[in-house]
């Protein structure tokens, strides 16, 4: 099934992909990133999946604590824009 606004949504994000990760979104602040995973307490072995992972700042957090993270979003770009942070910080095990 197809979201009846998608093409919306994808032209809406794929604007604002570059400058997601600001420090206006308190989603992206390393603090809440950490409690999060600290709250969970993720495993060695697990499997992660983030959905409407935007630039994957949550998914990146969880990365060097499990096996493996899957990020899906509707907009490539933001995917894009998380899978370059994921490189630039030398994580693994991630696929967008």
């Amino acid at each position: 099934m197809k979201s009846e606004n998608r093409e919306q949504i994808q032209k809406a994000f794929t604007q604002q992909a570059a400058g997601f990760e600001s420090g206006r979104m308190n989603f992206s602040k390393q603090e809440y990133l950490d409690y999060a995973v600290s709250r969970v307490a993720p495993r060695q072995t697990d499997d992660v999946l983030e959905v409407a992972a935007g630039t994957c700042a949550c998914a990146r957090a969880f990365a060097p604590h499990v096996a493996s993270v899957t990020c899906l979003d509707m907009t490539a770009a933001m995917l894009k824009v998380g899978e370059e942070a994921a490189r630039r910080q030398g994580l693994h095990g991630m696929r967008f």
